[in-house]
């Protein structure tokens, strides 16, 4: 391994090609749910593991069951962070109803009023705990993925004694009014203190150079594990494609960046008296949201297992994803792996 002074710590290159010596890592993820980061992290781990390095993952709640499948990888669940109803039990005893939250509108008045303020409290009383569990690793390095994170370690930076790194999966920044300006320069302040930043593509990292963060950012696209979609090519065999049907899948869930409900409308506007078209929409997608675009064509898959969402797309004819800005998304490397036809937007990293 080479080392090199960077930042705060004598930095360790974080390679993967030097093979006779073996690395303890800790990657460092909060989500919601499911999403390129949590694919990269969760693929990268696996590989990683089997090049024999230690793997330790540290994870919110929301998003430790998609990878409890892992064998062999120490897993660190901090607990809830967005499930406010958890928070709200475990920080100050108050138990409210799951069907409250069942209704949109609370829940957005919930995220707008308190989501800040119980987030900031729930990190402060967890943070002891996650500083004491990764003394306990000892890492060699901690690689911290999704904007998402940078939350967290505004609580805990100053008390790490490890080198540090930051991937940048997409646009971290808003610039949309004054309050994500503000938003924004805190994180510029954040991401200066990793030792070393990376970025999947050309496009996020000139993103961060636009918005004053390290110039030395290195590219490091993402990539996934093609020996999975031999196995999936193989299986496929025997599979009834019904020739007269085209099927289309599209896998951004409900987030508005990744076009989906422009996909949804254009849909209701193609006649199918030459050709039948079944649309399946993959990603989270509440009910409210498929309440209000349920068509007799699409078949709304929610979140699935990464085997049986690479089954599925193996089955359609064409993967279609109209996002709105992108880092370097996956979804269309797999598509590419199965040989099949891509139609998306040219935008961000997608080109």
């Amino acid at each position: 391994m080479d080392k090199c002074q960077k930042g705060r710590h004598n930095f360790i290159d974080f390679s993967i090609s030097g093979d006779n010596e073996k690395m303890n890592v800790c990657f460092f993820l909060t989500s919601s749910g499911w999403g390129g980061a949590q694919n990269v992290v969760y693929n990268l781990a696996k590989f990683m593991k089997k090049k024999g390095h230690n793997i330790n993952i540290v994870l919110n709640e929301e998003t430790y069951l998609f990878f409890k499948d892992l064998e062999g990888i120490n897993l660190v669940n901090v607990g809830p962070v967005f499930c406010y109803r958890k928070i709200l039990k475990n920080n100050f005893g108050v138990s409210l109803p799951q069907f409250l939250f069942n209704y949109e509108i609370f829940g957005k008045i919930l995220r707008f009023f308190l989501g800040s303020l119980l987030k900031r409290l729930n990190y402060r009383k967890i943070r002891r705990n996650i500083l004491e569990a990764i003394d306990t690793i000892n890492p060699d390095v901690i690689h911290f993925h999704n904007p998402v994170v940078l939350e967290f370690y505004s609580h805990i930076f100053r008390h790490l004694k490890y080198p540090v790194i930051y991937t940048a999966h997409g646009l971290d920044f808003e610039n949309n009014n004054p309050m994500d300006k503000l938003k924004d320069l805190k994180k510029r302040r954040l991401l200066m203190k990793f030792d070393k930043i990376t970025a999947v593509s050309e496009y996020a990292k000139e993103h961060l150079i636009l918005n004053r963060v390290k110039s030395d950012t290195d590219v490091i696209c993402n990539g996934i594990d093609l020996e999975l979609f031999d196995n999936i090519l193989i299986n496929k065999q025997g599979i009834n494609n019904d020739k007269e049907e085209l099927k289309l899948i599209f896998p951004g869930g409900q987030k508005k960046q990744k076009g989906g409900e422009i996909l949804l409308k254009a849909l209701k506007k193609i006649s199918n008296e030459k050709c039948k078209i079944k649309l399946f929409y993959c990603g989270y997608t509440n009910n409210q949201f498929i309440k209000n675009h349920r068509d007799t064509n699409v078949v709304f898959k929610g979140l699935s297992p990464q085997y049986d969402y690479l089954t599925l797309l193996s089955k359609c004819d064409c993967l279609i994803l109209l996002s709105k800005s992108e880092g370097f998304p996956i979804s269309i490397l797999e598509a590419m792996a199965l040989g099949k036809t891509v139609i998306t937007t040219s935008v961000g990293g997608i080109p």
